[in-house]
């Protein structure tokens, strides 16, 4: 009897766990880990950049003026003798802090209002949902543009553009998963014990909407990466001298003839973790959902 009582035991002990289980899933994915590992990688250089940078990003150099890539400069510099490696790893810091920044206000913002639509529906979650549809009817660019033309271009305005072009997508998001958890057996036993209504929404709801909100918060970083740069690329993000890599490509494209290395490696650098948030949220997304796995 006791044997069995251990055995049994021992089974219970080896089960893996839930993270376990993601893990698992998720490292089967080598596009999503090369993935990852990019990430990390970019991320690292990013923090280390004083250190790794052998140049001011600003600090400008006129006997160095478009000199093509060496040992010295092992990206080039640019039309004031900059070097390009150095502002590179700068504008790297500056785009991601940008991105996050504003993704994580749209992903605050639209999860309080999608789980608060949901979950209370009738007129409220009409109201919320048809204005996050008018705002959802603009494209993104088109809507950060306006909003910046109203706010200007400062690296947190920019930030807080970011946030309000994205949050209906998290709100959709939100409120989608929240609809069908409303119904939910343990939902409607936490409201007759009296279980307070914020509680609900963010102990109990919110943690099984999660998945689906994480895969969004990747995919949308990707796309943050690309308005952030596109927005300086026409002169309407970050300022001169700040380096920004959607400014340092717009510089290039007029003497890419001639100086080549200018819009080369700013746009290798911004092509970079847009593919490394894209392929992890595509693991995430298989991951938390295997039957949309793709053969």
């Amino acid at each position: 009897m006791s044997t069995e009582t251990d055995t049994q035991t021992d089974i219970e002990i080896d089960e893996p766990g839930p993270f376990h289980e993601f893990y698992e899933a998720f490292s089967e994915n080598r596009i999503a880990v090369f993935g990852l590992g990019l990430l990390a990688f970019l991320i690292i250089i990013t923090l280390l950049a004083d250190f790794i940078a052998p140049y001011s990003a600003t600090a400008q150099n006129y006997d160095a003026v478009l000199e093509g890539p060496s040992m010295d400069h092992p990206m080039g510099t640019d039309e004031l003798g900059r070097d390009i490696f150095s502002r590179v790893l700068f504008g790297y810091r500056i785009i991601f802090s940008i991105t996050v920044g504003g993704v994580m206000m749209a992903f605050t913002m639209g999860t309080l209002l999608g789980l608060a639509a949901g979950y209370y529906g009738g007129w409220l979650d009409e109201f919320l949902m048809r204005g996050v549809d008018v705002l959802m009817s603009f494209p993104s660019l088109i809507l950060a543009l306006a909003l910046i033309a109203a706010i200007g271009p400062s690296r947190w305005g920019i930030a807080l553009v970011l946030g309000i072009a994205y949050t209906p997508i998290f709100a959709r998001v939100a409120r989608s998963e929240s609809v069908s958890l409303s119904n939910e057996a343990f939902i409607r036993s936490l409201e007759v014990r009296g279980v307070s209504t914020p509680r609900i929404l963010i102990a109990h709801m919110f943690p099984n909407v999660l998945g689906p909100l994480i895969v969004t918060v990747t995919l949308q970083l990707a796309f943050g990466i690309l308005t952030t740069a596109t927005l300086s690329f026409l002169g309407v993000g970050v300022q001169p001298p700040s380096p920004s890599l959607g400014l340092m490509l717009a510089d290039g494209k007029d003497i890419i003839g001639r100086a080549w290395w200018m819009s080369l490696f700013p746009g290798v650098a911004i092509m970079l973790p847009v593919i490394a948030f894209n392929t992890i949220g595509d693991g995430l997304r298989d991951t938390f959902d295997p039957k949309q796995v793709r053969n």
